[in-house]
């Protein structure tokens, strides 16, 4: 990328009051928008991306391991920007990227393809394996589209959760940087790779709902022809409906998540522990902490952009 384009993307960052310094890397940010501009393909301008990128590089930022290397949290940019592509997008693109993943064709015909298939030219030019992470990646696009069909006064919390943990998309994020840092996951540990995956699904899930709850009731009041875009069907939101009570369905969120962040330290810290197990497992648990942490680090950094009145309750969740 050259210094022209990333000018673009630093002065995409002026007087729109962008946090950075200790939080997120600005050249990140300034990267990705100079990056998403020149391969944008819809009729948006550079401004309509902009909030979109900023989103994308601040999760990246706050999720990336330890360990990895600027290009590494680059390439993880553009894959959290897919989500945004898609989650900020019209169900006519959603439904158009489904079936391109289905059944191929070019990817430059829909911009989260488009997306997708850079991401997975970095991935492959670096020599990495990516047949997990294009499953992740079309069985979240496959659940997004069927989320769209539900009625949310038939659907129970249990029901949802089967779409909800495709629809999240820590498995895709998971899956990507496990194929940047080339982490294999032999048979014998596919059991605990999927039990550990599921306790990060469900917290990343309520820190998500928690963050989004107000946004999303807001959203739950008004008609599907003037909402426009995706629906989005939050978990607790489901519980009140069940329990009767907001106060009562957010309690039991907060409870929830301090029970499911134990169990996975308490989880980890015994398959750490197994010398059966071989450096894979606290590799895998590596990535695994940077996403949950750092999801809840982003959410927590993004109130004022994309999760409003959600601050209080995010500040008294712990990390894992």
């Amino acid at each position: 990328m050259n210094d022209d384009a990333i000018a673009v993307g630093a002065a995409a960052a002026e007087g729109h009051g962008y946090e950075f310094a200790g939080v997120t890397d600005r050249r990140l940010f300034e990267q990705l928008h100079a990056w998403s501009n020149a391969n944008c393909t819809c009729p948006q301008d550079a401004a309509g991306h902009r909030s979109q990128c900023y989103v994308a590089a601040v999760f990246s930022a706050f999720c990336a391991p330890e360990q990895a290397t600027p290009d590494e949290v680059f390439i993880s940019a553009k894959c959290a920007l897919l989500f945004f592509l898609v989650d900020d997008g019209l169900p006519g693109q959603l439904t158009e990227f489904d079936r391109l993943l289905a059944t191929g064709g070019d990817p430059q015909a829909n911009e989260p393809t488009a997306c997708l298939a850079s991401v997975l030219e970095d991935l492959h030019a670096r020599g990495c394996e990516t047949r997990w992470f294009h499953t992740t990646v079309r069985a979240w696009a496959s659940s997004m589209r069927h989320e769209q069909t539900l009625d949310i006064r038939d659907v129970t919390p249990e029901e949802y959760h089967v779409l909800r943990r495709e629809t999240i998309f820590v498995s895709c994020m998971v899956a990507c940087w496990m194929s940047l840092a080339r982490i294999s996951t032999p048979a014998k540990l596919l059991a605990a790779r999927a039990e550990l995956l599921e306790l990060a699904i469900r917290i990343v899930t309520i820190v998500n709902d928690l963050g989004s709850l107000q946004a999303d009731a807001a959203l739950a009041e008004v008609t599907e022809a003037a909402r426009g875009g995706l629906v989005a069907i939050n978990t607790i939101l489901l519980r009140e409906r069940v329990l009767g009570s907001r106060e009562r369905a957010v309690s039991e969120a907060m409870n929830h998540h301090g029970a499911l962040v134990e169990g996975f330290r308490t989880r980890g810290h015994d398959l750490a522990g197994d010398r059966h197990a071989g450096q894979q497992v606290p590799d895998l648990l590596t990535v695994l902490r940077a996403v949950i942490n750092g999801n809840l680090q982003g959410t927590r950094h993004l109130t004022a952009e994309r999760y409003p009145g959600g601050a209080q309750l995010l500040q008294r969740l712990e990390f894992v």
